[in-house]
């Protein structure tokens, strides 16, 4: 890994190393040509070893991601009979309330021993609420309409947010890569992702 103070390692164990890069030096119209490329290999290399990279000044201001997080708390803090209207239904949609329990990881094929698996005690605590690109036909987003207005106005402002880094740190992977910076912007652009 680089010795350049915008890139740095933020996990180092058992042979996993998750680089931690400035991503500034990528978007700042200011960076020279060869900043720009050093940070996109950094970006490359990290998804090719770990799998994984943090990013730092990735242009999302920490006021917006404060206040996704607390919208976030308040919505789980809700009554499950609130968040349970609001129910993950298809694969194909991705949207909506995933209940605790509902995720647990099995390879069972028999419909009634994953029915006992969901029904039981155990590892899966974690709840969640897909959210994916608005007014996809046929896959409309769940949102709650008690107080919900603003629940849904930062979550969108986050994804909207979140769909822009999304499309430049493709760039940079392309920049890494040795092809146009551009090359993915058609893959990547329309927003399909998951806000979970």
């Amino acid at each position: 890994m680089s010795s350049t103070p915008h890139i740095t390692t933020a996990v180092s164990h058992d042979s996993l190393h998750i680089p931690l890069i400035d991503f500034g030096a990528f978007l700042s119209p200011t960076t020279t040509p060869e900043t720009k490329l050093e940070t996109a290999r950094a970006i490359l290399s990290g998804f090719q070893t770990a799998g994984f990279i943090y990013l730092r000044n990735h242009g999302i201001p920490k006021p917006t991601v404060e206040k996704t997080f607390a919208e976030s708390a308040k919505f789980f803090a809700r009554p499950l009979p609130q968040k349970d209207a609001l129910a993950w239904t298809s694969p194909e949609a991705n949207r909506g309330y995933v209940a605790q329990g509902r995720e647990k990881v099995t390879d069972a094929t028999d419909p009634r021993e994953i029915e006992e698996l969901r029904a039981a005690e155990g590892e899966d605590l974690k709840e969640s609420l897909e959210i994916g690109r608005e007014g996809e036909a046929g896959h409309p987003n769940a949102w709650p309409e008690v107080e919900g207005e603003e629940f849904k106005a930062s979550m969108l402002e986050f994804f909207e947010l979140c769909k822009g880094l999304h499309v430049n740190v493709m760039r940079a992977i392309a920049v890494g890569l040795g092809i146009e910076e551009g090359w993915f912007d058609s893959y990547c652009d329309k927003g399909d992702n998951t806000l979970r």
